[in-house]
């Protein structure tokens, strides 16, 4: 017999109500019926929790307990995407994409991506407000083309950029909730205008993988579709079709371009908005800002931990959530099969019993401190963790000391910034404005 908590009554409601204030809208549901309450996503009844023993109890849960999500996420990322998939074929899809990534942090990825970062920073205009969420993306963008993708000609990088942003207009948080808006009404309609956007980036990827299918394979490359397209069965045939490489090609970039803008942008609106963060980090940075070399950012424990308050403070990813295929025990609740459970990354992270005065950027709380993977959650947990974390980390790290050691600026703007949906991540509203007043040099 189920048990579903007290909570939301109504489905659209509980949807918008997350759509627009994702931290709010929880808060306000779990102070008045406790936690675990009920929520909805899209249609689906979804039990929500922040509270440590109900995420511990989703992360650790059996390969078997969970089942694809009824939102027809393959509609948007194809059928075989590693976030589509569930089961055997989710785990033995994530070995194959996370030994790639893994390889490029090993093998030098941050000489790279200092690179692209310092190439951009010093075409970045002074003295007029810019939106850094977009600028951060170009790096971003550049980052997963060249380490992801493996491209290396300037003019199809600039086509594939020009693509997919065509696509990431397209995109929107409502159809993602409401799978009855994707009706094709031609190309003025959301789900037309994203058919089409999506059409146009196929073709370009799938003509890539073709021709990295036909090329001989160049021992010192280590991007992820370079690895993907050398798979083979013991009988020497293609492990993964050109369909599964596009689907999850495009997983990546949607998962890792706009998410760690966002971050890097939040980062530094964090830096220069807090007393004392700044000089901290400069005088931590000295030595890199002398010499440029990434080594000289090992060891740079404050560094790391601006990185992490920001994660915990901005979460990019508010929700961790999963559609059970048989019934679970959660927090004393008998939750159905079909019912989605999930861990709010949101009421994690501001649970006033980790983290004191959660609202405050505070840097110096991640100092000597460790905390457990049900207590701090930016990356998701469990079998679905996210697969370019460390990546990303290792990006957010590089970028920040470059545009700290690198850059004065200022934020256009004293109100603090609220978030937004921006496809399916949280975002700075306005993209975290700034004026750069001076170029430093690093």
């Amino acid at each position: 017999m189920s048990d579903l908590p007290p909570g939301a009554r109504s489905a659209l409601r509980a949807t918008i109500g997350f759509v627009r204030d994702p931290l709010g809208y929880y808060q306000h549901l779990r102070d008045r019926h406790g936690d675990p309450f009920t929520a909805y996503l899209g249609w689906i009844p979804m039990v929500v929790t922040g509270n440590p023993d109900g995420i511990r109890q989703i992360f650790s849960a059996p390969i078997d307990a969970f089942a694809p999500v009824d939102l027809d996420v393959a509609e948007l990322v194809g059928p075989d995407s590693v976030v589509a998939l569930e089961g055997d074929a989710h785990r033995v899809l994530r070995q194959q994409l996370n030994a790639p990534l893994l390889t490029q942090r090993a093998d030098g990825a941050a000489s790279v991506i200092l690179d692209i970062a310092r190439r951009h920073v010093a075409r970045w205009p002074l003295g007029r407000p810019v939106r850094l969420q977009r600028l951060m993306g170009g790096i971003s963008f550049e980052v997963i083309l060249r380490a992801v993708y493996g491209m290396r000609d300037e003019a199809r990088i600039a086509e594939f950029i020009a693509a997919f942003e065509r696509l990431n207009r397209a995109a929107s948080p409502l159809i993602v909730f409401f799978p009855r808006l994707r009706r094709d009404w031609g190309p003025w309609s959301p789900w037309g205008r994203l058919l089409r956007a999506r059409r146009q980036l196929d073709r370009i990827l799938l003509a890539d993988i073709r021709a990295a299918r036909a090329r001989t394979r160049d021992p010192g490359r280590h991007d992820v579709l370079d690895h993907l397209v050398a798979l083979t069965d013991p009988e020497g045939r293609p492990l993964l079709g050109d369909g599964a490489i596009r689907d999850n090609l495009l997983t990546l970039l949607n998962a890792g371009r706009e998410s760690t803008a966002a971050a890097m942008a939040w980062s530094v609106y964090w830096i220069w908005r807090t007393p004392g963060v700044l000089d901290r980090l400069r005088e931590e940075l000295v030595r890199f800002a002398a010499s440029g070399d990434p080594a000289d950012l090992a060891g740079s424990a404050y560094l790391d931990a601006v990185c992490r308050e920001t994660l915990r403070i901005q979460p990019i990813g508010p929700l961790v959530a999963r559609k059970l295929a048989k019934p679970m025990a959660l927090a004393g609740r008998s939750v159905p099969a079909g019912t989605m459970v999930a861990a709010s990354v949101d009421l994690a992270h501001y649970d006033s019993g980790i983290f004191a005065d959660p609202a405050d950027f505070r840097p110096e709380r991640f100092l000597g401190a460790r905390y457990r993977p049900d207590e701090f959650l930016p990356f998701g947990g469990g079998r679905r963790y996210c697969l370019g974390a460390m990546l990303a980390l290792e990006e957010m790290r590089l970028v920040v000391a470059v545009v700290v050691c690198g850059l004065d600026l200022r934020l256009a703007g004293r109100a603090r910034l609220t978030r937004r949906f921006s496809g399916s991540i949280m975002a700075p509203r306005g993209g975290v404005r700034v004026v750069i007043e001076r170029r430093r040099g690093v």
